[in-house]
């Protein structure tokens, strides 16, 4: 059955669930959105010069509504030549493209004003040229026609691509479809969209009143402490510790071929294979292990024994800092918070500040250098 869109959700009845598919494009369509992807990319590297240039002439930086009327003035303008993959962009993806260009340039001009010393963001980069087996940006496509079948899903200018049955039950076909955009990763082709679906009439009762959780980065597990006294050890995900022996051997073979050959395309896709697999299994463990304690506690308070930075530097040993940044412990307890908020918990989180911070002194040096000229 296709997706039928809700009409009228209420404030606070709704949440938005996000799901990623894998798509099969065919020959043709998969040459259209690498057209797409090299005119979005020529898109994004004129606005950002034309919005520099709108500085220096107005003294003022354009909004979002000057950013999208240029963006869509170049593509009128360029209908009339044979630059094919701005005719084609659909008008949403161009959209999509000016408002993140304002965001980007809207958080450089609030680090700025928000900086006392010295740390800001950097201009938004331009869009490299597309050589070789460069990854190209991502193409948003939704429309009012996008509909989901069982095995196939229809969207605006490419008409139907078909997708596994197998991630059929993970649509929630009861939703309205807020944004979908198309990207390639490891020579595969992905749809993700955001879904606006009605919450929960009943949300799952929990089982304990409240529940402990004492993280520490530079260990093995996770501390979790029920209400009664009992602690649970939760075993921190370790996939990069357990592939270093295959990494390693397919970074020595990727770095004995040339560069833009076709074995180096070749390489660089298992690698690359190897990392999203492990980038998913530490996902799906997280989602996992978070829903859990969310469902079983109706309050949860994360200690955070010491900050990421600081068990970093804490050891000298790379099996330990690939152990730590393989943990997530961050993006767990972000995990965390968005369920418990989304299921009505209370979250709690206690975090110590870092004695081995940035070395700040050294950045006034630097800024006191620079205001009198001398070092």
């Amino acid at each position: 059955m296709p997706r039928r869109p809700v009409d009228k959700l209420e404030e606070g009845s709704f949440t938005y669930r996000a799901v990623k598919i894998r798509i099969h494009l065919s020959g043709e369509q998969e040459a259209l959105v690498v057209a797409w992807q090299h005119g979005l990319r020529h898109l994004w590297n004129h606005s950002l010069v034309w919005c520099r240039h709108q500085r220096k002439t107005t003294q003022k930086w354009p909004n979002l509504k000057a950013i999208t009327d240029h963006m869509l003035d170049v593509k009128r303008r360029e209908k009339s030549t044979p630059f094919l993959p701005l005719r084609e962009i659909p008008a949403h993806a161009i959209l999509t493209l000016a408002d993140d260009l304002h965001r980007a340039i809207s958080a450089w001009l609030k680090s700025i004003s928000a900086s006392r010393d010295g740390k800001r963001s950097a201009y938004p980069r331009r869009s490299p040229q597309i050589r070789g087996n460069k990854r190209l940006p991502s193409v948003y496509a939704v429309g009012q026609s996008t509909t989901f079948d069982a095995t196939a899903v229809r969207l605006p200018k490419l008409g139907g691509v078909s997708y596994s049955s197998g991630f059929m039950p993970r649509l929630p076909l009861n939703g309205r479809l807020m944004s979908s955009r198309i990207y390639e990763k490891g020579g595969s082709w992905y749809l993700a969209s955001v879904f606006k679906t009605p919450k929960p009439e009943n949300p799952r009762t929990p089982v304990v009143e409240k529940i402990v959780l004492d993280v520490d980065p530079s260990c093995e597990d996770f501390v979790r402490i029920d209400q009664a006294g009992s602690g649970v050890a939760h075993r921190a995900f370790a996939g990069l510790n357990t592939n270093t022996t295959k990494i390693a051997r397919l970074n020595r073979a990727l770095s004995r071929r040339k560069s833009g050959s076709r074995r180096h395309l070749k390489s660089r896709l298992a690698l690359q294979r190897v990392h999203e697999k492990i980038a998913n299994q530490r996902a799906d463990y997280l989602h996992k292990l978070s829903r859990d304690i969310v469902n079983t506690a109706a309050t949860i308070d994360v200690r955070m024994s010491a900050p990421v930075l600081a068990a970093v530097k804490s050891t000298n040993s790379s099996e330990a800092h690939r152990r730590i940044y393989d943990a997530a412990s961050r993006k767990f307890i972000q995990l965390l918070q968005y369920k418990s908020e989304d299921m009505g918990r209370t979250f709690s989180l206690a975090t110590p500040r870092s004695r081995h911070g940035l070395n700040t002194a050294r950045k006034r040096r630097n800024l006191r250098a620079r205001r009198c000229g001398i070092d």
